[in-house]
């Protein structure tokens, strides 16, 4: 999914801009989460497609993403 445009930041997004903005060049990506998760038995690789993309539609902190030279 990509939307793009230009919005009003949410509270979130513009705190995470702000903090992403104060840290220093190594640390700039450590507000990504680097996890994997094992899919349950029982449950389809669809079926977390489905439900991570429900989820990123529903919260747009999920969607964004911040370059260090992006202003909001």
């Amino acid at each position: 999914m990509r939307i793009q445009g230009s919005h009003p930041l949410t509270m979130g997004q513009l705190s995470m801009w702000k903090a992403l903005m104060v840290r220093p060049p190594e640390q700039l990506w450590e507000s990504n989460l680097d996890l994997a998760w094992p899919i349950p038995a029982g449950v389809s690789v669809e079926q977390v497609r489905h439900a991570l993309t429900a989820l990123a539609v529903r919260h747009e902190s999920l969607r964004t993403v911040y370059r260090p030279a992006d202003e909001p």
